[in-house]
């Protein structure tokens, strides 16, 4: 048997099992890094799982290309812990009936949602204890704290001044809070260096236009979010000359 992990658009990720089987799917490039996609290759486990969104078997001539034929597969999706949206599936496949794995392989996948699951909650730890420090080390100005998914979910009591309902902006997307317009900001994904940066900020219905800094944070091995620093009405910080260190550089 061959047991597979695959993303959401149907790439390999990592593929193990009895070298006879492994040379088996070589030949029909099912090794890391090959695709799946329903455009490369027609009806599979994976293109099936992700279309359907549940678990699903394929077997054998319900393959769409030839080659795929002497192999049958149960493959489950594995969601996302927070969004519950489909991220990639896992799968088992063989040149033998996998029914009886059918209960192993929905089992891993819940255990690998649990696994990214405490990882999510590693990272917001982190990141908003990095935010709790800045709120309490610089009262007066607005601090939002944004996850990896660009989503708001930290927001200081001054953010009261800026928006109209501060607690509606919790787990919204930083760029489609309403009349709340930010240019220049980068998510974490997209950081090559965690060092911070200047972003524009305009509140068209109170006719103010402002200079805020972004703050990346680390985790202990990735970027787990970012902290974004809006300076308080009427004077104070007013964003980093290119030639100062940034005040909120940790």
């Amino acid at each position: 048997l061959l047991l597979g992990l695959d993303d959401r658009h149907g790439r390999i990720l990592h593929v193990s099992g009895h070298p006879w089987v492994l040379n088996r799917a070589r030949e029909i490039n099912a090794v890391p890094g090959g695709g799946m996609a329903e455009e490369l290759v027609g009806t599979t486990i994976v293109n099936v799982v992700l279309a359907q969104d549940r678990p699903e078997y394929v077997l054998w001539s319900e393959n769409y290309c030839q080659s795929f034929h002497p192999w049958a597969s149960f493959g489950a999706p594995i969601r996302h812990p927070l969004t519950g949206e489909t991220i990639g599936i896992v799968a088992i496949s063989g040149y033998e009936r996998v029914y009886e794995n059918a209960d192993l392989v929905v089992r891993l996948a819940e255990r690998i949602q649990t696994l990214l699951h405490r990882e999510e909650l590693i990272r917001r730890v982190a990141l908003l204890d990095e935010y709790h420090r800045f709120v309490l080390q610089y009262p007066h100005d607005t601090i939002l704290a944004v996850d990896a998914r660009g989503r708001v979910c930290g927001a200081s009591s001054s953010t009261v001044g800026l928006v109209n309902a501060p607690k509606s902006i919790l787990g919204q997307s930083l760029l489609r809070i309403p009349n709340f317009h930010v240019e220049g900001f980068r998510p974490v994904v997209e950081q090559e260096e965690a060092r911070p940066y200047g972003v524009n900020v305009s509140l068209p219905e109170k006719s103010l236009s402002l200079t805020a800094e972004a703050i990346p944070v680390s985790g202990e091995r990735q970027p787990v979010g970012t902290l974004l620093i809006l300076p308080r009405l009427g004077g104070g910080r007013t964003g980093m000359r290119s030639n100062q260190r940034s005040p909120w550089t940790v």
